[in-house]
């Protein structure tokens, strides 16, 4: 009898196909991109194929299977083997090129320490970068960061030198500024290639550790050319671009969920966690006691922390304004403590103005995150790599709602992989505004179920993420 074939199993690779086709599609374009750059410059053509190979190899493309073809005014790339055959080509008129877009990386090290990162990307590698001062205080460490991003303050309050690179990601929605934006991106990513090589060159790093973040490729592409030992650290459940591309020479990478393999060799790999701040960790009673007091709450109520990151999120305030707008159903004998962010505090200040509403404490910042999760006996929040991180850490009952607007859709695997142990609830960011808190007071209510999400959460917490990645990086060395 012919076996029956499960659609669900064959979407699922032919999607696996789709986006492995599409992301050597993307490398192709980069290479052209690069490739048209280098005409517009310069005339000499071995100069421009010497370069475009060398671009190839830190894409990670195969220059066996790689044919490029310059021309005075065209330019031709085409991969190719037994299976598959991407051929793009453009004519150049060497008076201005049109571009669609572009993407790069760079990061980290321990005598060398670099980093371009968003904020789930900041703490984690200070955290590292405090742990390899506290196994040696002799150990010297530089941050590399991108130029006009928010680790330009945080590392330097954190008393850690840090130098920048010109680089800059790809943006993907179309706009003008973006488009603009886009075109200076190989200039960018070219000086950012050379400025790397010297930073290298001058402090002579023992190792160099990545954390993730589009500025990542320079820095760790040179050491890896330089023969200097790098490891990379991926944050979340699926891995970005960056660290696919700098995986294959890394000597280790470590990680913070299971069935990382997909993404990387197997052999590499190291569950280590996020490493996240010291004060969060898990709470006794003494310690919800003092959060309670320290937030003005009554410990005779139930507490719901909302958290929506230092610049907040619009969907976490919509979803709230709306429960206010509806009379806070369900929340009768719930307090609620909302970081609404410092980009949506007077929006929320006009919107409050007049409502008489003592359950419901709002700021713009929460200063001692350490009690608000003391105190909480529910949690809503993103799903960024250290938020999950922290909360596991806390043992915390947490329903997320992934950020949409992220790459790879990267905050949705990192819930799943809480939500398929039972240890989290996940509402989509669409849904948010109409069934986000009515999930939460259900959730609030059900303490059985709030004691079962945290049994499971507890055990997923890797207090010692800092220390097993140092740990990592000295066997390298």
């Amino acid at each position: 009898m012919r076996e029956s074939v499960n659609n669900d199993t064959v979407d699922q690779c032919f999607q696996e196909h789709k986006e492995k086709e599409l992301l050597v599609q993307r490398k192709l374009d980069l290479l052209l991109r690069t490739g048209c750059l280098l005409m517009e410059s310069s005339a000499d053509t071995s100069r421009i194929m010497r370069n475009m190979k060398r671009t190839a190899t830190f894409l990670g493309l195969p220059l066996k299977n790689l044919h490029i073809y310059v021309n005075y005014n065209m330019l031709m790339v085409n991969l190719g083997d037994e299976e598959h055959s991407f051929t793009k080509f453009q004519r150049v008129d060497r008076h201005g090129i049109n571009f669609d877009t572009i993407s790069f990386i760079s990061k980290l090290s321990y005598r060398a320490i670099r980093l371009d990162f968003t904020l789930d990307e900041i703490f984690p590698a200070i955290s590292i970068a405090n742990k390899f001062k506290e196994v040696n205080p002799d150990n010297e460490i530089l941050f590399v960061g991108a130029e006009g991003k928010m680790e330009m303050d945080k590392v330097p309050a954190a008393g850690y030198r840090i130098i920048v690179l010109p680089m800059a990601g790809l943006q993907r929605k179309l706009t003008l500024h973006n488009i603009l934006n886009d075109i200076h991106v190989p200039f960018k990513v070219l000086s950012s290639l050379r400025k790397a090589g010297h930073i290298i060159d001058e402090f002579k790093p023992d190792i160099a550790i990545g954390v993730g973040g589009y500025a990542s490729a320079p820095l760790l592409w040179q050491a890896e050319r330089k023969n200097i030992p790098t490891l990379i650290q991926e944050q979340n459940g699926f891995a970005g671009l960056t660290n696919k591309i700098l995986a294959k020479r890394a000597g280790r990478i470590c990680v913070a969920y299971d069935g990382m393999e997909r993404f990387f060799p197997a052999e590499k790999i190291c569950i280590s966690g996020n490493p996240i701040r010291s004060e969060i960790h898990l709470y006794g009673q003494e310690e919800k006691d003092e959060g309670i007091e320290f937030y003005g709450m009554n410990p005779d109520l139930r507490h719901l922390l909302v958290v929506g990151g230092s610049l907040g999120s619009g969907t976490l305030n919509k979803s709230m304004k709306k429960w206010i707008e509806n009379g806070c159903p369900g929340g009768e004998d719930v307090q609620v403590l909302w970081q609404c962010g410092k980009y949506y505090k007077k929006n929320i200040d006009e919107f409050m103005e007049g409502r008489n509403l003592p359950n419901v404490r709002y700021s713009d910042f929460i200063a001692r995150m350490d009690l608000a999760y003391a105190m909480s006996d529910v949690v809503i929040s993103r799903s960024g790599a250290s938020s999950i991180s922290e909360i596991c850490a806390a043992g915390k009952a947490a329903i997320f709602v992934p950020s949409p607007n992220v790459a790879e859709d990267h905050q949705t695997h990192n819930a799943m992989a809480l939500v398929n142990k039972n240890a989290a609830l996940m509402v989509p960011d669409n849904q948010a505004e109409l069934t986000l808190l009515d999930t939460a007071m259900g959730l609030i209510h059900d303490t059985q179920r709030i004691s079962t999400i945290e049994d499971n959460v507890k055990p997923l917490a890797k207090p010692n993420a800092a220390q097993t990645i140092i740990d990592q990086a000295y066997k390298l060395i």
